[in-house]
C-alpha cells in the first residue's frame, strides 16, 4: 500500500467515527457539546456569615404568612445557631416561642433540605410548603450576596482607581520639586488669604474631590469699586508652600483658626497626607503654625477688650 492509498483509508476511518459520534445523538452535535449543554450550572452552598446576615425575623414573618408557623408565634427566632450540618456544609437552626403557651417550634435549614421540629418531634422534611418558601429564602439570600458583592467591587474598583490617579499625581508633583516650589512662591508672593476652608475641587488629571475632603487657602481679591471678595483657591503641596501660605493670612483669618486649634491642625494634615510629600518638615511647619494663629487668636482677644 502506498502512502496516498494509506492516508485515504485513514481518512475513511476518521469519516467513519465522526458519523458514529453525531449519529449518537438526535441534535448532530458532538457528545461533549451535548454533555456540557444538560450540565446544571453551579450553585454554591450558602455561606456561614451569609447565615449569619441573613433577615431571620424576615423569614419567620414569612413563615406565618404561608400559615406554616402559628400566628401565635413570635415571628422574631428566640434562637439562632448558626453551624455545620453533619455532611460538613453551613447551616442553620432556629427556634421560635410561642407568645401563649410553652411550645417551641424549631426549623433546621440545610442547603438542600429543611426539617420543622413541634416541641422535639421531627417531620419528614417533605412538607412541600415549607421547602418552597426555604428554596425562594435561599434565593433572596443569594441575590442580595450578589448585589452587595457588586457594590463592594464598584467602590473598591473606584477607590483603586482614584488611588493610582494619586500616587501618579504624587509622582508628577515629586518630579523637579525644588523648581514647582519656586513657581509657586514667585506666583503668589503678594498673595493674601482670607479664607481657610473645604470647598469642592477638580484636578487636572479630573479627579473630583468632594466638599468636606480637602482644605484650600482662599486668596483674598480686590475688585474695581475698592471692595474684596474671594479669589482663585490655593493649594500648598510642601511643608514650604504650607508655611507660605499660614504667614500669608490675614490677621482676621489667622485669629478665626487660632479659635480652633484642633480644626487647624487637622486641615494642615490633610493637606500633608494628599500631598503624598513625605518630610518631617511637615510636623515643624504645622506646629509652627499653630503657635502663630493661636497667637493671633490671643491678640485679638486683647483687642476687643481694650475696645470695651
Amino acid at each position: 500500500m502506498g502512502l496516498f492509498d494509506f492516508l485515504k483509508k485513514n481518512k475513511k476511518q476518521e469519516a467513519k467515527v465522526e458519523k458514529v459520534i453525531f449519529e449518537k445523538n438526535d441534535n448532530k452535535q458532538p457528545l461533549e457539546v451535548e454533555e456540557k449543554q444538560n450540565k446544571k450550572p453551579f450553585v454554591a452552598d450558602i455561606s456561614m456569615y451569609e447565615f449569619e446576615n441573613a433577615d431571620w425575623t424576615a423569614f419567620g414573618s414569612i413563615l406565618k404568612q404561608n400559615r406554616i408557623l402559628p400566628n401565635s408565634y413570635i415571628k422574631k427566632p428566640a434562637e439562632i445557631e448558626v453551624t455545620l450540618s453533619k455532611k460538613g456544609q453551613p447551616m442553620v437552626m432556629l427556634t421560635f416561642n410561642s407568645a401563649t403557651s410553652s411550645s417551641i417550634r424549631k426549623y433546621m435549614l440545610l442547603q438542600d433540605g429543611v426539617f420543622e421540629y413541634v416541641n422535639g418531634a421531627v417531620d419528614d422534611g417533605k412538607n412541600a410548603d415549607l421547602i418552597r418558601v426555604w428554596d425562594r429564602f435561599k434565593e433572596e439570600i443569594r441575590y442580595i450576596n450578589y448585589l452587595n458583592t457588586n457594590r463592594e467591587e464598584t467602590f473598591q474598583t473606584r477607590k483603586a482607581e482614584r488611588a493610582i490617579k494619586t500616587a501618579e499625581r504624587t509622582k508628577r508633583t515629586l518630579a523637579d520639586l525644588y523648581k514647582q516650589e519656586q513657581d509657586f512662591l514667585e506666583k503668589y508672593q503678594d498673595a493674601q488669604f482670607d479664607g481657610f476652608y473645604y470647598q469642592s475641587l477638580i484636578l487636572e488629571d479630573d479627579v473630583r474631590i468632594p466638599y468636606g475632603e480637602l482644605p484650600q487657602f482662599i486668596m483674598l481679591r480686590k475688585v474695581q469699586d475698592g471692595r474684596y471678595m474671594d479669589g482663585d483657591a490655593v493649594l500648598p503641596f510642601t511643608p514650604k508652600t504650607l508655611e507660605f501660605c499660614i504667614l500669608h493670612m490675614t490677621n482676621g483669618q489667622k485669629a478665626e483658626d487660632g479659635e480652633y486649634l484642633e480644626s487647624f491642625e487637622k486641615k494642615c494634615r490633610q493637606i500633608q497626607a494628599f500631598s503624598g510629600y513625605e518630610s518631617e518638615d511637615w510636623d515643624r511647619v504645622i506646629n509652627l503654625g499653630k503657635g502663630i494663629v493661636k497667637n493671633a487668636y490671643l491678640a485679638s482677644l486683647l483687642e476687643d477688650e481694650k475696645e470695651q
